[in-house]
This record gives C-alpha cells, structure tokens and sequence, in this order.
C-alpha cells in the first residue's frame, strides 16, 4: 500500500496527467487511479477537488494574456483617463 505522505505532492500531476488524456469525472479518476495503481494506492473523491485548486492559476512565469489582469497590474478600468489642461 502506497501511503498518502509519499506520494501527496504528485496528486496534481496525476490528476492533470489523468484529465490530459481524457475528461474525467472525480469517481472515474479515483478508480483509474486504483485500477493504475494494481491497488497499492486508493484516493477519495474529496482528495480529487481539492487537488487541482493550485494547479488551474495560470503559473508566475506566464506572461499575461492581453486584457487579463495580473496581481500586478490593477484590472482594467472603464472611466475615460484625465483631460489635459488647455494650451
């Protein structure tokens, strides 16, 4: 039996590896995982939606999509900017 501390950083992987192939519901990935496994590793369906929560953000070193705001860029406004004073 594979123990959960061992392999707890690799759930992402797995999961994304998973759903890559093919989209999946959590009860079909948690039995692909077994079936994968020979039965040494048995995840819970509630491992399976917390799992991917990290690993849906888009990565730091991405550059951003146009229009799509970064924690370090302030989101978009629609105010028109200031007038310039008169010449």
């Amino acid at each position: 039996m594979i123990s959960a501390d061992a392999i707890r950083g690799y759930i992402d992987l797995i999961v994304l590896s998973l759903l890559k192939r093919q989209p999946s519901y959590a009860y079909d990935l948690a039995k692909t995982i077994t079936e994968v496994s020979d039965g040494e590793y048995t995840i819970k369906q509630t491992t399976l939606y917390t799992a991917p929560s990290s690993a849906w953000s888009p990565p730091a070193w991405r550059p951003p999509t146009p229009g799509y705001p970064t924690p370090a860029s302030p989101a978009p406004t629609t105010a028109s900017p200031p007038k310039a004073p008169p010449t």
